[in-house]
């Protein structure tokens, strides 16, 4: 039997051949400058229970089917908080993105779009096809979408090498070689090797490496074509650019990337590996562009760092990530490592379409797609006969069969129903299936079902009246009651006041009034619920002691405890019985001079409730420090590793009471080991007179010893990784001299080697 290629896979393919005869990936030439503007964050959302919970409806049956073949896969909902129409308007603009010019993509081009090196502009159909992640959460497909961080039981170099499979650099003979410009050297490794050992250093996945090597150049060492790996460029022989970093799109690409490898001095293989990736992790990786989809698509912003987007672009070419996920996923499947840990952010966008984007091959004719065009499968040329149904996946008998529909029985009421998504689809409909997915059938099988329609729906409560917090489900009723669809959906006027979910729950925000409207799916009938929130007043105001100290000229800042939580407003006044020993500062309390006075502190929103403590101001505090230990600015170090609390505390010499906290502000017992970022508090009873940081050089996460997470934060701020704050900046300083450096991370590194 003959395999039938669908036409997404015969595009890939045709896009996979011509990308061995020409440079298939550019990078883009970005001239625009950074944006200023507050741009907004990416939030990751993941349910270990149900991967698809997390996603919006129009994902969750492609996630669900997916992870019914693949339990083990970790599949987490990416919100660009970005709009998709925003978004794919953005891609589209000053050729950020573009198709091979060929007639097999004839229906992707913008043919008013310029053409640069065998590629055109591409249009906004096609962009939008790519960019909606729904169209490629399959098994090959996703892995566009698998975060490039290195998993050691997973990306072996087996993987590598069966990602690499195929190409020259794979096959006999030349695995190890490569083409100084004169001759012919042995590397002593082969390419999977460096590849594998480039991965490990970067904590890159080496099959992201391989794939994304294989999609920049075929690894094909020998085509006179080549020149950015063959060695034989004719001005810079013996030069290699393995990802065509700096070969931006023009007639001149590949010249341009291999004058980027001669300036790098990328005169190996292994070094142009290395090089390249490194690059390619410090322009995006490290940004949160860390899936081949993020690093074509520039809408990811997880870490808040961004500083601009749809701007840095690794490639051009939109069909990029789809052949890089290809040649990932033959390497994880060939080398036995499907069914692996993976996981996959996939992107979800604001205001998305409620079904797929459309293929750019296809022709739609318009109709009713928000859910109420309720249909029916039926062959009408027989009767009395089982009616098969083979639903696709694409509008076409060369696309694979996603399910099999049997109906034995004849007339509506008897068979199944579906929601027809899209109409006209090349002489397919697409249909919604029981399980949400979408699929494709012969438009002559689709039977419009009529139906039950809404008359009008009413709320069972026209008013409504809640305090501040309350919650609330309003009940509504359709009529007719055995109306077919009863989708509903709701809205308020003013979610600030009241907010409304998918199920008619309300909830109470804010002081005032708003409408909440119900609005049925079927025939847009609406009701309007007025609903009224009030205030809450307080009941009680505290604070757990009575008595409290403060240092004459220090601050002391106490918030009181307002009762219910939920009370409107929580505001307070503070008054002082005699400003001459303490005044009220900024919210705070200051101690002027030594002695007693009563503070009240006193509601603001009518229920004048108030609570006095007692406030002692002490004139100073004698404390003294072992000469062992070095004071500076609030700062104590020179404490020996290993010291525990109570060695500490004989090292403090004062009559008050000597308490030392952790970092997180819990205090710490006697046995405990003293760390960066410990907190010494000399106190008056209970009340923090006078609090010193520990700093211990060279402990930068604060455990207490020096170890290799030490030293490996300190590289990572050095190579402008991740940068320390705070008092973990100060430690990191291990010689002292106001210098973050190589020396601290040497020093560092010989003190744990030694130990």
């Amino acid at each position: 039997m003959k395999k039938v290629i669908s036409n997404k896979r015969k595009l890939l393919l045709s896009f996979m051949i011509i990308s061995i005869m020409i440079v298939a990936v550019f990078l883009i030439n970005i001239k625009e400058s950074k944006v200023s503007a507050a741009l907004p964050v990416s939030v990751i959302k993941y349910d270990a229970n149900d991967n698809s919970s997390v996603f919006p409806d129009s994902y969750k049956a492609y996630v669900q089917a997916i992870k019914r073949e693949h339990p083990n896969w970790i599949i987490k909902a990416f919100y660009t908080n970005l709009d998709w129409g925003d978004s794919v308007n953005s891609e589209t603009q000053n050729g950020k993105s573009r198709i091979i010019n060929s007639s097999t993509y004839s229906n992707w081009i913008n043919y008013s779009g310029d053409v640069q090196a065998g590629y055109a502009t591409a249009n906004s159909k096609a962009v939008a096809y790519v960019m909606d992640p729904r169209n490629f959460i399959n098994e090959k497909d996703i892995f566009q979408f698998k975060v490039s961080d290195i998993s050691p039981e997973i990306d072996s170099v087996q993987a590598v090498e069966k990602s690499l499979n195929g190409t020259v650099i794979a096959s006999d003979g030349y695995t190890n070689i490569y083409y100084n410009g004169s001759s012919w050297v042995d590397m002593g490794k082969s390419y999977s090797q460096i590849i594998h050992e480039a991965g490990r250093n970067l904590g890159v996945s080496p099959t992201f490496i391989a794939s994304r090597l294989r999609q920049e150049t075929s690894g094909n060492i020998l085509s006179a074509n080549m020149t950015a790996i063959n060695g034989r460029h004719p001005k810079y022989p013996g030069y290699f650019n393995f990802f065509n970093i700096g070969a931006y799109d023009s007639s001149g690409a590949v010249s341009l990337g291999v004058a980027y490898a001669y300036k790098m001095g990328w005169n190996t293989p292994e070094k142009a590996i290395n090089g390249g990736m490194s690059k390619i992790y410090k322009d995006y990786i490290k940004y949160g562009q860390n899936t081949v989809y993020f690093q074509k698509f520039d809408v990811a912003n997880p870490y808040g760092n961004a500083s601009a987007l749809y701007t840095y672009q690794y490639m051009t070419n939109i069909l990029a990530p789809v052949g890089e996920a290809y040649y990932a996923y033959i390497g994880y499947r060939d080398s036995g490592m499907l069914n692996s840990n993976f996981t996959f952010y996939i992107p979800v966008y604001e205001n998305m379409p409620l079904t797929a984007s459309a293929h750019p091959d296809s022709v739609v004719t318009p109709s009713n797609y928000d859910g109420t065009d309720i249909v029916y499968l039926d062959d009408v040329s027989d009767s009395g006969v089982t009616d098969i149904f083979k639903i696709r996946s694409g509008p076409g008998t060369n696309y694979d069969v996603i399910a099999t529909i049997r109906e034995d029985r004849e007339g509506a009421e008897a068979r199944n129903k579906f929601v027809r998504t899209q109409k006209g689809t090349n002489g397919w409909d697409r249909i919604l299936l029981s399980d949400g997915r979408e699929g494709y059938v012969y438009q002559s099988y689709v039977m419009q079902y009529n139906y039950v329609h809404i008359d009008s729906v009413n709320f069972n409560e026209g008013n409504v009246t809640l305090k501040l917090g309350e919650t609330k489900n309003l009940v509504y009723s359709i009529i007719p009651n055995n109306s077919y669809i009863k989708t509903v959906s709701f809205k308020s006027s003013n979610s600030g006041i009241v907010s409304v979910d998918s199920g008619g729950n309300i909830t109470a925000n804010g002081i005032g009034s708003a409408d909440v409207t119900v609005t049925t799916l079927d025939g847009n009938k609406t009701a309007t619920c007025k609903v009224t929130v009030g205030s809450i007043k307080a009941t009680n105001i505290s604070l757990p002691a009575k008595e409290y100290s403060v240092l004459s000229g220090n601050y002391i800042n106490l918030i009181p405890t307002i009762e219910p939580d939920n009370t409107t407003d929580n505001s307070y006044d503070i008054a002082i019985e005699d400003s001459n020993i303490a005044i009220v500062e900024n919210g705070k309390i200051k101690g002027i001079n030594a002695g007693n006075t009563k503070v009240t502190f006193t509601t603001k929103d009518g229920s004048n409730l108030s609570f006095s403590i007692t406030l002692k101001v002490v004139g100073s505090v004698d404390v003294k420090f072992d000469e062992s230990l070095t004071v500076n600015d609030g700062y104590v170090s020179n404490i020996v590793l290993s010291t525990n609390v109570e060695e500490l505390k004989q090292k403090i010499k004062t009559d008050n009471r000597i308490r030392i906290l952790d970092k997180n502000r819990t205090e710490k017992n006697n046995e405990a080991i003293i760390g960066t970022g410990d907190i010494i508090q000399i106190l008056d009873e209970n009340s923090s007179l006078i609090e010193y940081s520990v700093v211990i050089y060279g402990d930068v996460n604060g455990d207490g010893i020096i170890s290799a997470t030490d030293y490996v934060l300190i590289k990572n701020h050095i190579m402008d990784v991740s940068k320390l704050q705070g008092i973990s900046n100060l430690a990191a300083d291990k010689n002292n001299d106001g210098v973050i450096s190589a020396v601290d991370y040497v020093l560092v590194k010989n003190y744990i080697m030694e130990d």
